[in-house]
Parts: C-alpha cells; sequence; structure tokens
C-alpha cells in the first residue's frame, strides 16, 4: 500500500471510529451501488460492521448508481451476498439505514 493510501485508510478509519464513539451522525455513499464490487463486497463489508455495532448508531448508506431499480430490488441486491446465516432481524434493521 502507498503511503498517501496508508494516511487515507488511516485518516478513515480514526474518522469512523471517532464517529462511532461520539455518535456523530455518518453518511456513507456507495457509488456503483448497482455493480457486482457493492454486492459481492460493499454491502456484506458494511453489513459486517453494522451487525459487529461497529458503525455509528447514527449511520445512513445511500447507494447510487445509473441503474433503476426500486428500493425493493435494490434491497434484494444489496443482500444476495450476505451469509446465510445472517440474524434476519438485523439485516431488516440494516436495510432500514439503506436508501437507493
Amino acid at each position: 500500500m502507498s503511503k498517501a493510501a496508508s494516511h487515507t485508510f488511516a485518516s478513515l478509519t480514526c474518522g469512523i471510529d471517532r464517529a462511532a464513539k461520539n455518535d456523530i451522525p455518518t453518511t456513507i455513499v456507495v457509488f456503483g451501488a448497482s455493480g457486482d464490487l457493492a454486492k459481492k463486497k460493499t454491502f456484506p463489508a458494511l453489513f459486517h460492521l453494522f451487525e459487529q455495532n461497529l458503525l455509528p448508531k447514527r449511520t445512513r448508506v445511500i447507494g447510487y448508481a445509473r441503474t433503476h431499480m426500486s428500493v425493493e430490488e435494490f434491497h434484494k441486491r444489496a443482500t444476495s451476498h450476505f451469509n446465510a446465516q445472517a440474524d434476519k432481524g438485523v439485516v431488516e434493521k440494516f436495510l432500514q439505514v439503506c436508501e437507493y
């Protein structure tokens, strides 16, 4: 990892950690939210952080893409690669903070 990328990652990590500890409203925008990377990696990773209570309490996740789809379609796509054993109640709570 380059020095600049390492610094950016460290800043991001500290920022999210500080936001979680201090209950700072946080918005995460996922560009390309209808794509393969978002479906297979980004949303499962965000869900894992949410599941472990590592995101700030007042977090919103906004998915953005050129693809037109309903919120229900977005939710189905975003959760399609979640662990099959994921708690359905926690998944529903996660989806409540996700918009498209």
